[in-house]
């Protein structure tokens, strides 16, 4: 029998002992593309009752993140999610790091799947045994946090670019804290031995932003396999250097 990794941290015996979890990113590079696509594609990867907020449009998020719970760790993701009216569904999402996968799936009911990841300047790559992806970018014009929420708060809020950057605005004159964000995933607990579920729900993530800076657009080239579940063109990109939090998982609706 192989020994479990090391990178996996000590966890409690059930999923019912991250009740409550909070995780906290430290200040972490991240590239954020807007992709276009056919509006069925965006469509066909949402479960039941969640509607796309901008059919066609996903988001592309390339990152290496410091992440702190009991302990602090790097590792790298590769994710996609999909704005929907009820926050950013979760399409896909890779990491490199055996505890991360593990913290993710349990705490958040994150979809996160192993790949091998490769996050460097300017250039980036994913590949699993059944897919694969490649992006490159280089750094634009700087940009104010009003210029970026106007630019890319449509595909995270639903919300005008106009009405995006004027709450910016008034966020920052006043230093009050950023709303937060909702990832949307499904988290599927399979019954020992088969058989339906333990638990089979659509679930809510708060993500909030604690601090965003380094904003600059950027020029970026993605490379995806033809099968890809959403595929598409770039349409705009973005580097930043977010620390956000995030609240553990809560139940909206359940499948069973």
């Amino acid at each position: 029998m192989s020994a479990i990794p090391s990178a996996v941290p000590d966890l409690p015996p059930s999923a019912a002992g991250f009740a409550g979890m909070a995780m906290r990113m430290e200040p972490s590079p991240v590239l954020w593309v807007r992709m276009r696509t056919e509006a069925s594609r965006t469509a066909a990867v949402l479960p039941r009752g969640v509607r796309p907020a901008l059919p066609g449009t996903w988001i592309l998020a390339i990152a290496r993140f410091t992440c702190v719970v009991t302990e602090t760790r790097t590792y790298q993701e590769w994710s996609a999610f999909v704005p929907t009216s009820r926050g950013l569904w979760i399409a896909e999402m890779y990491i490199d790091d055996v505890g991360g996968l593990v913290m993710g799936r349990e705490a958040f009911g994150m979809p996160k799947r192993l790949a091998e990841l490769r996050v460097e300047e300017g250039r980036a790559s994913m590949r699993t045994a059944s897919s694969w992806g490649h992006a490159s970018w280089t750094d634009g014009a700087a940009l104010s946090s009003a210029e970026l929420a106007g630019e890319m708060g449509p595909a995270t809020t639903g919300l005008p670019g106009r009405l995006c950057a004027q709450v910016e605005r008034i966020r920052a004159r006043f230093g009050l804290p950023r709303p937060p964000v909702r990832m949307l995933a499904r988290r599927v607990v399979p019954a020992v031995g088969g058989g339906r579920p333990i638990a089979d729900e659509l679930v809510s993530v708060a993500f909030r932003a604690t601090s965003m800076d380094q904003l600059r657009r950027a020029d970026a080239r993605v490379e995806l396999p033809a099968d890809h579940v959403l595929g598409g063109r770039v349409e705009a990109a973005w580097m930043t250097r977010i620390a956000f939090d995030l609240a553990g998982a809560r139940r909206l609706r359940s499948y069973r």
